[in-house]
């Protein structure tokens, strides 16, 4: 349900070809990168220092990956993830809401960063905007999956099969009854060494106030959860997703050091 698509319509009307999928992604991933300086400018005053964050965002593997793989709509999220989290930790609440109302029209799964985030605006900014993001993010999931794709396909999605042990309810099951077949599926097949590609571009410094950073995790769970092989490939889409928080949970981090040196190291 990429509703976002609507926008490049007015674009094909004047010269239509597949220059304007690559040129709008190639803009939109590229922003990404202004809310990730604004951010760290405002948070470690220094301007010197936010451009380094925003040229870590643009060169993070899974960044290029999403550039470089080919056209998805899923690269608006590099701009609108980003954007919503610039404006949550900032307090600009209506910049929150354009950018997570265009989030939505992006995709329907993008409520798995989307309800993170309004878990974290609920315990730590304004419970009310938090409360209203988790629900207007489940509730237009629901209606994407069970009222428009299911119209369109027969079916709300037909991923189901990417839930290992059967899909949703085996997996529970399967949770419930063995963990360890769970926890010997999230070490196989290089899975482990995907989030460690995910994470170790910004040097882990996330972990000494991961509040932030952990705003991913779900995304980064569904990835090497998933049997669909691309989902824990850093070179594909499906990773783009998760690196705002991680990025801009490492500028949290570091503003959180009480020592000046330190942040500075």
């Amino acid at each position: 349900s990429s509703f976002i698509l609507l926008t490049l319509v007015p674009l094909y009307w004047v010269a239509p070809g597949a220059w304007i999928l690559f040129w709008s992604q190639a803009a939109v991933i590229a922003a990404g990168a202004v809310p990730v300086y604004l951010f760290a400018r405002s948070r470690l005053r220094s301007t010197t220092v936010a451009l380094g964050f925003a040229g870590a965002y643009m060169v993070h593997p899974a960044v290029l990956g999403a550039l470089y793989e080919n056209y998805h709509p899923d690269s608006y999220l590099g701009l609108f993830i980003p954007l919503a989290l610039w404006a949550a930790l900032e307090r600009r609440w209506g910049w929150y809401a354009v950018a997570v109302v265009a989030a939505l029209s992006v995709k329907e799964d993008v409520s798995l960063v989307l309800v993170p985030i309004g878990i974290w605006v609920m315990l730590n900014r304004r419970v009310r905007t938090g409360v209203a993001t988790v629900l207007g993010s489940v509730a237009f999931m629901v209606v994407a999956m069970f009222v428009v794709m299911r119209s369109l396909i027969g079916v709300p999605t037909r991923n189901t099969w990417r839930v290992p042990f059967g899909g949703p309810s085996g997996f529970i099951q399967t949770a419930l009854r063995d963990p360890t077949q769970v926890i010997d599926h999230l070490r196989s097949d290089g899975r482990l060494w995907y989030l460690w590609q995910m994470l170790a571009p910004v040097g882990f410094v996330f972990l000494r106030a991961p509040g932030v950073a952990l705003i991913s995790a779900l995304v980064l769970f569904t990835n090497i959860l998933s049997t669909f092989w691309y989902q824990y490939q850093i070179e594909y889409h499906y990773s783009l997703i998760a690196v705002p928080a991680i990025v801009m949970g490492a500028t949290w981090a570091i503003s959180a050091m009480r020592s000046e040196a330190r942040r500075r190291a």
